[in-house]
Order: structure tokens, then C-alpha cells, then sequence
């Protein structure tokens, strides 16, 4: 059989406002599992249907204009080179 340490009532209190934090990011993902339909009821009554979203614009990509050619550096040949 296990014993238990003595815990220290400071550490517990502090686990335990560690665990209730609610920073941004959660506090995001907790709004976007709600928009899913939220967490499944006990019961397993499935969640009631919401309307669905407005569909946004679509995003119309235009092609890059493309850049002029660069002109031809002359190169310097040695006398008599000939192609």
C-alpha cells in the first residue's frame, strides 16, 4: 500500500488556479468548439442545427504583370572570335 506525502496547501492552491487559467488562446479555441456544435450532451441528444454561415465573396487572383526583359550585356571577345 502507497502512502501519501503531505501536500503543501500553497502548491495545491496554485495548481489549481493554474488549471482555471483562461488565456487568449484558449479562451479562441473555446469559441470555435462551440461554433462545431460545442461539447456532446450526456443525455446523447445530439445538438440542435444552427443556420449556416453567409458564404464570403470568393478571393479573385490577378496574374503578376510579368518584368521586361533585361537587355544583353555585350561581352568582350578575344581579337578574332567568331561564332
Amino acid at each position: 500500500m502507497k502512502t501519501q506525502s503531505a501536500k503543501n496547501p500553497a502548491a495545491v492552491e496554485l495548481g489549481r488556479l493554474g488549471g482555471l487559467t483562461k488565456n487568449p488562446k484558449r479562451a479562441a479555441a473555446s469559441r470555435r468548439n462551440g461554433r462545431l456544435g460545442g461539447r456532446p450532451r450526456r443525455d446523447g441528444e445530439p445538438p440542435q442545427p444552427r443556420e449556416p454561415r453567409p458564404k464570403k465573396a470568393p478571393i479573385v487572383l490577378t496574374p503578376k504583370p510579368r518584368p521586361e526583359p533585361k537587355a544583353k550585356r555585350r561581352t568582350r571577345r578575344a581579337p578574332g572570335y567568331e561564332f
